[in-house]
Parts: C-alpha cells; sequence; structure tokens
C-alpha cells in the first residue's frame, strides 16, 4: 500500500485514483503520468477551443494559468505535460506555538521531502497482513538525516528507500526549487487550536461552539465562547506549561530550519 494518508504529502495523501470515458479516448488505458488538479481548467479550455466551442470572432483571455493542458496526455497516454507539482510549502503545527518544517516536492521521478512528510507516516496493511508489519516501519537513519527523505516514485511508489545519501546532486536541485517557490509563499492564515471546540464539552457532539453577542456601533454581532464551556476550559491544564507537550528527538523547528538544513547539505 502507498505509504501515509490524509494530511500527509507521501504518496498515499497525495494521489487520487479518477476516471474518465469519452468517445473521444482511443482506447481503454491505466494512466499514471503526473497531473495535478489545477491542469484540468486548461485541459478543458484547450479542448474547447480545438472544439469551436470558443468563438474565434470573441476570444476569451484568461490570466496566466497554474496548471498546463493535459490532453494529449490523457487521450494518446503520453508522457505528462508537465514535469514538477509543489506537494507542499506551509509548515506542520506541532502545538503550543511549534511548527515542523514540511516541504515536499515532486520533479521527473524524484520527489523530496524536508522536515516531515505526515503524519500519517506508516503504511496501512495490505489484506490478509498484521498491522504490526507495516505501521511501525521507518525511513531514514538518524533523526537530522531523516528529515531529509529523497524517493524514486517511479521505481519505489510505496516510498520504502530513502535514497537522499545516493543522490546529492537531486537534492540540491530540488531544494534550490523549493528555496524558489519559498521566496513567494504567503505565510500560512491557520487559526489555532480551540479547546473550546472540543466535543467533550457537548455531550461528544460536533457542533458550533461559538455565539454572537450584539455590540453597538460597527462592531456589529461579535462571536464568543459560551461562558459555561469557557468556564470548563479554563479549569483544563494547560499542555503547554505541564510538561505534557514533548518536542520529538533530533526536533527541528521551523523558525531555524533553513540555516540547519543548508548547512547540513552544504
Amino acid at each position: 500500500p502507498y505509504r501515509g494518508g490524509k494530511r500527509s504529502i507521501y504518496e498515499g495523501g497525495m494521489r487520487s485514483p479518477s476516471f474518465i470515458w469519452s468517445p473521444a479516448l482511443l482506447k481503454p488505458y491505466q494512466n499514471n503520468a503526473m497531473i495535478h488538479v489545477s491542469d484540468w481548467l486548461p485541459t478543458f479550455w484547450g479542448l474547447a477551443s480545438k472544439q469551436g466551442a470558443l468563438q474565434p470572432n470573441h476570444p476569451i483571455t484568461t490570466k496566466p494559468l497554474d496548471g498546463v493542458n493535459q490532453w494529449n496526455t490523457i487521450q494518446h497516454n503520453t508522457p505528462s505535460a508537465r514535469q514538477e507539482i509543489l506537494l507542499n510549502i506551509d509548515p506542520y503545527p506541532l502545538g503550543c506555538g511549534h511548527q515542523v518544517p514540511n516541504y515536499g516536492i515532486r520533479w521527473r521521478q524524484w520527489k523530496l521531502i524536508l522536515g516531515s512528510g505526515g503524519p500519517p507516516n506508516g503504511w496501512y496493511p495490505a489484506p490478509g497482513q498484521l498491522a504490526a508489519e507495516t505501521d511501525t516501519r521507518e525511513c531514514g537513519g538518524d533523526k537530522p538525516q531523516s528529515y531529509i527523505e529523497l524517493y524514486n516514485i517511479d521505481k519505489d511508489p510505496y516510498e520504502h528507500f530513502n535514497v537522499s545519501h545516493l543522490y546529492p546532486h537531486v537534492v540540491k536541485k530540488l531544494t534550490h526549487k523549493l528555496l524558489a517557490y519559498n521566496a513567494t509563499a504567503v505565510p500560512p492564515g491557520n487559526k489555532p487550536v480551540d479547546p473550546a471546540a472540543n466535543p467533550s464539552h457537548f455531550n461528544n457532539t460536533w457542533m458550533p461552539w461559538l455565539e454572537e453577542e450584539e455590540k453597538g456601533g460597527e462592531g456589529g454581532r461579535v462571536p464568543y465562547t459560551y461562558s459555561w464551556v469557557q468556564q470548563e476550559v479554563n479549569e483544563l491544564p494547560d499542555p503547554c506549561y505541564t510538561g505534557q507537550f514533548q518536542e520529538p528527538e533530533g526536533y527541528w523547528d521551523y523558525d531555524d530550519f533553513w540555516s540547519k538544513y543548508l548547512s547540513l547539505i552544504g
């Protein structure tokens, strides 16, 4: 089975099965070419233009698109029109204000992960296989080195073999690509976890945990936490100040990741 799952940037969290039916397809086949969701718009756009659905006397223009036209790949099972996909550039929250790097990029057959690729980062057991045989496997050696993962997806789609030590020139090339993306990245707008949203406050039911209070002037209606929920939250121990939060061994914080990483690869 593919490694990882939802929220991870391993193949189990990146690949999405899909199918297409059309009389324009020459014959049934399976396609494993690299296609991104952003490719659908330019693909349909190009197909509509080719079929005359767009009037030549009234051309419709768009701003530059992130995707590429993949119709030839889809129709003829040819290699993908793209060679690169940025998988993720935002940090992964650990809690208590800590973040771990969560970079990932695919270029041709290569996939580079810097920082954390998950969670989850294990393998679901295949039918007839015990969970213990798969879900505890690790990729990488000593802890800092395991923050650099390079996989040949064509040969190792299940991401069992970290080959970053064998291809340092590929690691450096993809690192420079990530640095270029990161130079224009916008800081993520993720909100901090609100303990008042925990379903345990509502008989283990997911439901809104905020109500609105009328405020005069331009403020209008302002959301605030139910007072009785806030009281319960205030009575809970704060894991950030009671020792419950434990940093992983060899942990690299997001803020100083690049300085440590670049000194490691030279």
